[in-house]
């Protein structure tokens, strides 16, 4: 059907009092993917959102070109959802849906929108790296890669997100305890704890590191640490240790742990809330939960 039969189909379905069906022609998809990723530009998300938003209705656009189709209509969309259901899990089919969903509303779609898969809650947190563990990794770091272990201990005191070591710099480590991370485009304080801060000033002072980034790349000192060349050299670290579940070595893990363990002494979630930069505590409630070992040991303290 071209687009004069189209346009003569509509009118005919609107002078018949039918529901005109929304959709977008699939040669404009490119069009409108570029005035998307202007709009979430200016909304300042992150580049790795940006990035991903991309990849995502990228994906879509390939999928209706591959299958020749003149028009992208809601039901093209409910299926795409069940391919991708067939791939992936639920929360990630999700994620992808959320993302076309945003774009559909920026094309004036609204109406193509597509309902996202109901996911029942996890009872249980997997793979949290537990503190006996963490105490055992530390040793290890702290006798055999100084620069790992001052790395593990930013992260698990503070809370800080993987990608927010950057942001260690000596002079924000000489102005305060407090330093200032911008992440997803909003802005908050990441808390150095006094002993953290004092190792970290040494460690400056012995390596003789005079400014800029504390953790930096080997081959060009002037860009921060690599986030992937961190994890893998940590993980190396842990198999050393011994002992420990490298599974349990990911980008969040002491995060996790730094989350559990504030809940565990009692503290206020929604201090917790704004340590950790979760917009709201609803996300903060996931380290309410344990993982079931965890409640294993609990259980079997109580002696019953």
């Amino acid at each position: 059907m071209n687009d004069n039969e189209l346009l003569l189909q509509q009118v005919k379905d609107l002078l018949n009092g039918k529901k005109q069906e929304q959709s977008i022609k699939v040669s404009e998809l490119p069009e409108l993917i570029e005035n998307f990723e202007k709009k979430i530009v200016n909304d300042e998300k992150s580049k790795r959102t940006i990035a991903h938003y991309k990849r995502v209705i990228n994906s879509l656009c390939l999928e209706m070109q591959k299958q020749n189709k003149e028009f992208m209509t809601k039901q093209d969309v409910i299926e795409y959802k069940e391919k991708l259901n067939e791939i992936f899990e639920k929360s990630t089919t999700n994620n992808y849906i959320t993302t076309i969903n945003a774009f559909l509303k920026s094309c004036s779609k609204k109406e193509m929108c597509v309902k996202l898969y109901k996911v029942q809650q996890k009872q249980s947190l997997k793979k949290v790296l537990e503190e006996s563990e963490y105490k055992r990794l530390i040793r290890w770091a702290k006798k055999h890669d100084y620069e790992i272990y001052l790395i593990i201990r930013f992260y698990a005191t503070s809370g800080a997100r993987a990608d927010e070591l950057k942001f260690l710099t000596v002079e924000a480590l000489q102005q305060s305890n407090y330093i200032k991370v911008v992440n997803k485009g909003k802005e908050r304080k990441v808390i150095l704890v006094n002993s953290l801060r004092k190792e970290l000033k040494d460690y400056c002072k012995e390596k003789e590191i005079k400014t800029g980034y504390i953790f930096t790349q080997k081959k060009d000192v002037t860009k921060p640490a690599s986030k992937v060349t961190i994890w893998r050299h940590m993980r190396k670290v842990a198999g050393q240790a011994r002992g420990i579940d490298l599974e349990k070595i990911h980008a969040h893990s002491f995060r996790h742990l730094f989350a559990i363990k504030w809940i565990e002494s009692g503290y206020d979630i929604a201090e917790l809330k704004d340590i950790l930069g979760h917009s709201s505590v609803d996300t903060t409630t996931i380290y309410t939960r344990t993982t079931d070992e965890m409640k294993r040991k609990k259980m079997q303290n109580m002696k019953l």
